[in-house]
């Protein structure tokens, strides 16, 4: 009836160490609730824990019923040998079973899977092909050179250029200045506030995992796309604001900043500066346009009041 009992007791105390670790498993990887996901654990763990106890001591049970001393053991060497080869033996089925659910544990899979995906975006990284190497191409163009690297320089780099674009229609010197940019029926401007919108459908609305290359993801060239297509049209609406300039008035005020420039830079006499100025004065007098009316760009502010700013 003893031997029964301790049979009993250890098969017992293996079923409650699987079932404590199958469960513990489960709460690590199958259930999705956390706090439920914890509870499970815990309780996979005092079942695998308990399990273990009683396949480590079946024979204590029996003992107390019969009342024998537990300190007592087998009656035979024999029967020693086997009780201590039996605790050996489960004592190494108890490590590898406790060992697994230590290494699962949410602490240590953490840094390893980081590190397993480090090392899987930097292989992926050198590879000769696919956006990741493109991007790396990308970075080799004048303008790219200094792009952001990470995700939260490209959303402050977007953010940058969409302020750029929106100070031309909140900043009236600077709109009366390039008045191209807030004309919505230049193409170069039109670009620019498509780009700025498309920045603003692919910008992630939540933190990602690790970016190898901003520019192999769809919203890093979308930036990209934008800072080119602003440059564009602020390089366009100068060249239109220029334009309102007539040949006489581009080759007299070309003339004024050479002789100005050479004025600042080298020794000239009081006499001879005021005989370059007269000069000057009659080089723009003869440059000036005819039939020139009041019409102004800026609604308030003359030339030289929005040069000094």
């Amino acid at each position: 009836m003893s031997a029964l009992l301790t049979i009993v007791v250890a098969l017992s105390g293996a079923v409650l160490v699987t079932w404590g670790w199958a469960r513990y498993l489960r709460g690590r990887f199958r259930v999705g609730d956390r706090r439920h996901a914890v509870s499970v654990r815990r309780s996979g763990v005092v079942m695998a824990v308990g399990g273990g106890l009683l396949l480590l001591l079946p024979e204590v049970p029996s003992q107390l019923l019969s009342g024998a001393a537990l300190s007592s053991g087998a009656d035979s060497g024999i029967g020693q040998v086997a009780t201590w080869v039996w605790r050996v033996g489960v004592l190494a089925g108890l490590t590898v079973v406790y060992g697994s659910m230590a290494l699962v544990r949410e602490r240590v899979t953490r840094p390893l899977r980081a590190a397993a995906g480090r090392a899987a975006a930097t292989v992926g990284s050198l590879a000769p092909f696919g956006r990741v190497a493109e991007g790396r191409r990308m970075r080799r163009l004048p303008h790219l050179a200094d792009f952001p690297r990470d995700l939260d320089g490209l959303v402050d780099h977007d953010r940058v250029l969409t302020r750029r674009l929106l100070d031309y229609e909140r900043d009236l010197d600077l709109g009366a200045n390039l008045p191209a940019m807030r004309d919505h029926t230049v193409p170069t401007t039109i670009a620019v506030w498509e780009a700025m919108s498309r920045c603003d459908t692919l910008r992630p609305l939540a933190p990602t995992g690790r970016v190898v290359e901003v520019l192999a993801t769809d919203y890093g060239r979308a930036v990209a796309d934008f800072a080119l297509a602003l440059a564009a049209a602020e390089d366009n609406a100068r060249r239109l604001a220029g334009d309102t300039l007539t040949g006489a008035e581009v080759a007299a005020l070309a003339e004024v900043e050479r002789l100005l420039a050479f004025i600042r830079s080298s020794h000239t006499t009081p006499a001879e500066r005021a005989a370059a100025y007269d000069a000057l004065t009659a080089q723009l007098d003869a440059a000036r346009p005819s039939g020139a009316t009041g019409e102004r760009s800026h609604p308030w502010l003359d030339v030289s009041q929005r040069v000094v700013g």
